[in-house]
């Protein structure tokens, strides 16, 4: 009988799972789930989840469900103080109007950074460049739907839909252009 002897595939190293998650704050305000849509899907040790919540995973097994709490230090960090910077009024062209709360994307060479504008005077602004969850005590809820094997075969094709998704970089410009919240979390209004 070879289906009762087999156990169920637990998440370790090279292994792709999928699962539903959330995540809520110390109040318990809920900052992002996709509990409502798709299970996400990844492989570990891919960088799509920050490495203590993978870490927090393994031994888990398809249809498993936990509440998993992530202080500061294991989830986005501290809040850093160098990464708020005081940049000059005239750095925002176009018709970005600045008001303190808004979340901007500034184009680099090596991608998009997201800086959240914390004061606006008339010749300086001044932006954070933290994460916006730095700081922050999180608390996962997640639901394991299926865990595979991913050897290398499976690398290589993911690796080659990574650079097929990917986008010319330029020099090492910061363009910032504003983005609501929604935008830069991934979500939009499209239904």
């Amino acid at each position: 009988m070879l289906g009762s002897d087999v156990s169920p595939l637990t998440i370790d190293a090279d292994t792709r799972v999928s699962l539903y998650f959330s995540v809520a704050l110390e109040d318990g305000a809920i900052v992002d789930s996709n509990f409502d849509k798709s299970p996400a899907t990844f492989v570990m040790g891919d960088g799509n989840f920050l490495p203590g919540f993978e870490k927090s995973l393994r031994g888990l097994k398809a249809g498993d469900k936990r509440s998993i709490y992530m202080p500061p230090s294991k989830a986005f960090g501290e809040v850093n103080a160098d990464n708020i910077k005081v940049l000059q009024r005239n750095t925002f062209l176009g018709d970005v109007e600045l008001e303190e709360g808004l979340l901007i994307s500034f184009e680099t060479g090596e991608g998009e950074l997201p800086g959240l504008v914390k004061k606006v005077r008339d010749d300086w602004v001044e932006v954070d460049f933290n994460h916006p969850l730095a700081g922050r005590e999180l608390t996962f809820q997640v639901h394991i739907i299926s865990v595979e094997p991913c050897g290398a075969e499976q690398w290589v094709n993911l690796l080659g839909e990574l650079s097929a998704d990917s986008k010319a970089q330029n020099s090492g410009t910061l363009n910032p252009k504003a983005l609501s919240s929604k935008e830069l979390s991934g979500q939009n209004d499209e239904n």
